[in-house]
C-alpha cells in the first residue's frame, strides 16, 4: 500500500500506539490508471524506536481486531517459497504452489506445469542443491495484482556462487486466508560473457 508523505510523522511521537483517520491515495497501475480511491479509515499505528528514539518503522494494523490488515503478503510468501527450499521442506512448498500452477525456468524447454510437475522438479533441483547450497534474496519488488519480482543469487556456506544470479518473476493468487504461486518465471545468469562481441 503507497502512503503519501504527508501521512509520516518527523518528530518522535509521545505515545507509541493512537489512532488517526487518513486518506490514502490511490494506487496506481503501471499505466497510472486509478486502481482505486480507499475511503478515509481508521488505522492503529504502532511506533518501533531504535536507541536514538527515532522512528524506524512502523505497521498497521486493523483496530477493530489489532491483527495486520492483511495477514500474509506477497513477500511473506516468497520468502517462505525460498526457505522451503534452502531447507528441503517439501510440505511445506506443496501449500505454496497453486493446483494449476505454471512454473517456467527458461534454462529449461518446456515449462512445468500443475502442482505435482512443479513440485517434482523444485525436489529434484533442492536434493542437487545439496547441504550447504543456498537461495540469498538480494531485491524483493512488489507489483499490482499480486505480482512480484526477485532478485537473488546462490550461496555456497555462506559464499557467493558465481554465475548464479537470477531474477523471477511470480504471480500469486488467493487460496483462502493464504497465498499461493500461480505463475513463475526463472531467469539464470548466462556463464557465458560475451560483453560488446554480442552487440557487433
Amino acid at each position: 500500500m503507497a502512503l503519501s508523505s504527508q501521512f509520516l510523522q518527523h518528530n518522535v511521537w509521545s505515545n507509541s500506539e493512537f489512532r488517526r483517520t487518513l486518506s490514502v491515495p490511490p494506487l496506481l497501475k503501471a499505466n497510472h490508471e486509478p486502481v482505486k480511491k480507499l475511503s478515509q479509515r481508521k488505522l492503529k499505528i504502532r511506533g518501533i524506536k531504535n536507541k536514538s528514539n527515532s522512528l524506524v518503522t512502523f505497521s498497521m494494523l486493523n483496530p477493530e481486531s489489532g491483527t495486520s490488515m492483511s495477514a500474509v503478503s506477497p513477500s511473506d510468501t516468497i520468502k517462505k517459497f525460498y526457505s522451503s527450499i534452502n531447507n528441503k521442506d517439501m510440505n511445506q512448498l506443496a501449500l505454496l504452489l497453486a493446483e494449476n500452477c505454471f512454473y517456467d525456468d527458461f534454462s529449461y524447454s518446456q515449462p512445468f506445469q500443475r502442482r505435482e510437475e512443479a513440485l517434482k522438479f523444485l525436489e529434484q533441483l533442492a536434493t542437487c542443491m545439496g547441504k550447504n547450497t543456498e537461495y540469498c534474496i538480494e531485491h524483493i519488488y512488489e507489483g499490482v495484482d499480486l505480482t512480484i519480482v526477485v532478485n537473488w543469487h546462490l550461496e555456497w556456506n555462506k559464499k557467493q556462487v558465481p554465475f548464479t544470479r537470477g531474477c523471477s518473476c511470480y504471480e500469486l493468487s488467493r487460496d483462502g486466508e493464504e497465498l499461493v504461486i500461480r505463475k513463475a518465471q526463472v531467469i539464470v545468469e548466462s556463464p557465458i560473457k560475451p560483453g560488446s562481441i554480442a552487440l557487433v
